[in-house]
C-alpha cells in the first residue's frame, strides 16, 4: 500500500514538475501548475497524523457524552487540576457543539472551577518562588514552589505534568 502511494505521488510530482519547468502554462494566466499546492497538501495528508486527529476527535466526543451522563466523570473533573491551556481551548470550543444546553453551563462551571483553582495555586507558587530569592526568605521552606516554573510552562504549553 505504501509503495503504491509513493508511485502515485512520484508520478504526480514528475508531471507537475515538467509543466512547471517547461513553463507550459497558459499565457497571461496567473494560474500555477499546482506543484506547490500538491506538495503542501501532501504534508497535511499524513496517515498517522490523520488517525491521531480522528481518535482525538472521538475522545472529545466520548468525554462530553460521559460528562453529560455520568456523575462520576463530573466528580473526577471537579477533583482534577483542570487541563493544559491548549486542551482547555479545544474543549471549551467544542462544548457548545457537543453538549446539550442543559449541561453546557454545568460543564463551564465545573471545568473553570477546577482550572482556576490549579492556576491560582501555580500563581501563588510562582510568587513564593520569586520571594525565595530575597535574602529574608532564604531559610524559609520552599513548599510547592521549587518546581513552579516547570509546572507553569507545562500548563501553558500542553506538556504532561507529573
Amino acid at each position: 500500500m505504501l509503495q503504491t502511494h509513493f508511485m502515485e505521488i512520484n508520478a504526480r510530482l514528475e508531471k507537475l514538475y515538467k509543466v512547471e519547468a517547461t513553463g507550459k502554462q497558459k499565457f497571461f494566466s496567473k494560474e500555477t501548475t499546482g506543484l506547490g499546492e500538491f506538495i503542501n497538501d501532501l504534508g497535511r495528508g499524513c496517515y498517522v497524523c490523520n488517525l491521531i486527529d480522528e481518535s482525538f476527535t472521538r475522545y472529545i466526543d466520548t468525554f462530553f457524552k460521559l460528562f453529560s451522563k455520568e456523575e462520576r466523570v463530573r466528580t473526577m473533573v471537579t477533583a482534577s487540576k483542570g487541563v493544559c491551556l491548549p486542551h482547555l481551548e479545544t474543549i471549551v470550543s467544542a462544548a457548545p457543539k457537543k453538549l446539550p444546553a442543559a449541561n453546557l453551563r454545568l460543564f463551564y462551571e465545573t471545568i473553570f472551577t477546577a482550572q482556576a483553582a490549579y492556576m491560582k495555586l501555580i500563581e501563588a507558587d510562582l510568587d513564593w518562588f520569586a520571594k525565595k530569592f530575597d535574602y529574608r526568605n532564604q531559610n524559609e521552606p520552599w513548599g510547592g514552589a521549587k518546581d513552579a516554573i516547570e509546572r507553569a510552562i507545562k500548563r501553558l504549553c500542553g506538556q504532561k505534568e507529573d
